[in-house]
């Protein structure tokens, strides 16, 4: 049978067929092309994104070392070395390893640290407790002439994982101190009392030069401790004059006036506190990049992203972006840095860098690191200021004592302490720099104060928290002259007790 030709209609059919399968082929390779030229795009806003990024972090640190300030872990190595004979640290720690402090103990001595009227009901065991103690104070009292302290603290890449276990246990040493010399002063031994004091503001002094800004906060909580000690036992601490032969366990007066010096002398404490926030500053930068390049994994975001694979591909995804993050916090503790360098609260005030806002879910994304890690930078600001506020009232509170010792009577100004106590009536760091701290006499509780972060002079006024402790936030900061810190409102207008006299 013959093969019949095709119709006009197949034929048409046929031509379709063909010009489908031949353009098949023509819009596959279009979308291949495409996908191509996006992929392109993306690895190539990648790598300049990277770039760009990688670029302005390094422009910043660069400024940073042009300047002359540290950046790099490396930077806050110790600059020489101290024989263990003259390093203060050393003895600190040996002292902190001779303890003897058990969980019952450490538990009266944290609750002796936050209110003081617990010292009365536990006097026989605190003497028990600093007998047991001896060697440990007695350490920390040989380490108080020695004038060098090096930590021997080295930081490395990821400055993120450093941790000093040793500052728990200056904490520890400071607290039984601070008890110990309560103790004393109940039990009228003056002298021995002093002791602990000068040994608790010299091991202040001495954690003040760890390189770390947690270093540098408790070295604030261990002179809040001084501090404490000053304003509650001064009042009961018995003087000689220099001529007198020492009997009853007097405090020389030659002595006081060292201890003002030392107090006055705030170099130590100002570039201790530059010095941590420069380590702070360095050190976010230095974890943020060591998370970007993967040398560090934080366990908080490999948990989020369900394994530590999905973390390495976001990570090298998203590295810019956490460059651009590590650019960010370094900015923002550059102001810190600057701000941590001024002398008065508002000057600092100023240069601080505006808190975190509240996070948008993008900004928060950008942000997740340095938000993370970046410390309460202008909390540990304001901390500084108050803790420069009370450490010279507290040398205002001893030169006070001292006139009182000389006259037989309570100055009625401070300007009455100038020259022959203090060389000029100290600032208060909350002022405008010129405006000198508070007195006032004529009050049921007798008080030095600061004008505190608001600025305003309230001429002593004060308010409480719920927890009994004093608000500093509010109002003005105050160090009160009678020997007893009041905790409620009602407290604070009814007399302190009648001290002893001399």
């Amino acid at each position: 049978m013959s093969e019949q030709p095709p119709t006009a209609s197949q034929e048409r059919d046929a031509d379709e067929e063909d010009v489908r399968t031949r353009s098949k082929p023509h819009w596959v390779k279009k979308v291949l092309l495409g996908a191509v030229i996006i992929i392109v795009l993306q690895i190539s806003f990648r790598v300049w994104w990277g770039f760009d990024a990688d670029r302005a972090l390094q422009l910043e640190i660069d400024r940073i070392v042009a300047s002359g300030e540290p950046i790099y872990p490396e930077d806050f190595d110790p600059s020489s070395r101290i024989s263990d004979e003259d390093n203060a640290a050393r003895v600190y720690v040996r002292a902190s390893k001779a303890l003897r402090v058990g969980p019952t103990d450490y538990g009266l001595l944290r609750d002796i640290a936050k209110s003081i009227e617990r010292v009365n009901p536990h006097l026989s065991q605190l003497k028990a407790l600093a007998t047991k103690n001896e060697v440990a104070l007695d350490l920390m009292r040989r380490a108080r002439p020695m004038e060098s302290t090096n930590w021997d603290v080295r930081q490395r890449t990821p400055m993120y994982a450093f941790m000093d276990d040793r500052l728990d246990a200056m904490r520890q040493l400071s607290q039984l101190a601070y008890a110990s010399a309560l103790l004393c002063i109940e039990e009228r031994r003056s002298l021995d009392a002093f002791d602990l004091i000068e040994a608790m503001a010299a091991m202040a002094r001495s954690v003040s030069a760890h390189p770390t800004l947690i270093g540098n906060l408790k070295s604030m909580a261990y002179y809040g401790l001084v501090i404490q000690t000053v304003e509650a036992g001064l009042p009961k601490l018995q003087i000689s004059s220099d001529r007198e032969t020492v009997a009853e366990s007097r405090i020389p007066r030659s002595r006081i006036e060292a201890l003002i010096h030392e107090l006055s002398d705030e170099h130590h404490v100002q570039d201790g506190f530059v010095r941590a926030v420069q380590v702070e500053r360095a050190g976010i930068v230095d974890s943020i990049h060591a998370v970007a390049y993967g040398k560090l994994r934080p366990s908080s975001m490999v948990e989020i992203l369900g394994s530590k694979l999905q973390f390495d591909i976001v990570v090298l995804t998203f590295r810019p972006a956490l460059l651009k993050d590590a650019r960010f916090s370094l900015l923002r503790l550059d102001q810190a840095v600057r701000a941590a360098k001024e002398e008065t609260w508002p000057a600092s005030a100023a240069a601080l860098p505006h808190e975190y806002p509240q996070f948008r879910w993008l900004d928060f994304w950008r942000h997740y690191l340095s938000n993370l890690w970046e410390p309460a930078i202008n909390r540990s600001v304001l901390l500084h200021f108050r803790h420069l506020a009370e450490l010279r009232m507290a040398c205002i509170a001893l030169a006070l004592r001292l006139y009182e010792f000389d006259h037989g009577k309570v100055a009625t100004s401070l300007d009455e302490l100038v020259p022959d106590y203090l060389p000029a009536v100290p600032i208060d760091p909350f002022g405008d720099g010129e405006q000198a701290l508070g007195y006032v006499r004529d009050i049921a509780r007798p008080r030095l104060y600061s004008i505190g972060p608001n600025g305003i002079d309230e001429e002593g006024r004060v308010t409480f928290r719920g927890n009994g402790k004093l608000n500093y936030d509010r109002f003005d900061i105050p160090f009160f002259l009678d020997g007893s810190r009041p905790r409620t409102a009602e407290e604070l207008n009814t007399p302190a007790l009648p001290l002893p006299t001399e």
